[in-house]
């Protein structure tokens, strides 16, 4: 993948999943120093990912973008029972910002394209985890 087209991908994503919201004030990088999958900033305005990634590209664009939405927009959201689950049984495998929010904005994501939570976890969240 190269720049224009992880910014083509990351302007689709956020019209179709996330309302536009993130394009206001969310750059996204290629960074070949990047020695993981993909990163949010902690102040959302920045989403680096990885030239070399092993994982699926669209997924992990779509899980650091639910990151930047979460930060940005995601104070009061509902959040599922499924999510909060998910959050208690990996979320702090992951490390911070894999909260209840995130698992719900990110099972919303899934299921709008087809995926399901379970089935395709791991393509969304890499080697972190798997679930049967």
């Amino acid at each position: 993948m190269d720049q224009a087209t992880l910014e083509k991908l990351f302007r689709e994503f956020d019209t179709r999943f996330f309302g536009g919201r993130l394009a206001g004030g969310t750059l996204v990088l290629l960074d070949p120093h990047m020695s993981n999958y993909g990163y949010c900033e902690r102040d959302a305005t920045v989403i680096r990912l990885s030239p070399l990634e092993p994982m699926d590209e669209d997924c992990t664009l779509i899980h650091e973008m639910t990151h930047a939405y979460v930060t940005r927009f995601g104070s009061g959201m509902a959040v599922t029972p499924e999510a909060a689950a998910a959050a208690e049984e990996f979320g702090r495998g992951y490390g911070e910002g894999h909260t209840p929010a995130f698992f719900s904005k990110l099972f919303e994501v899934m299921r709008h394209r087809g995926h399901h939570p379970v089935r395709h976890f791991g393509r969304y969240c890499g080697a972190h985890a798997s679930v049967a």
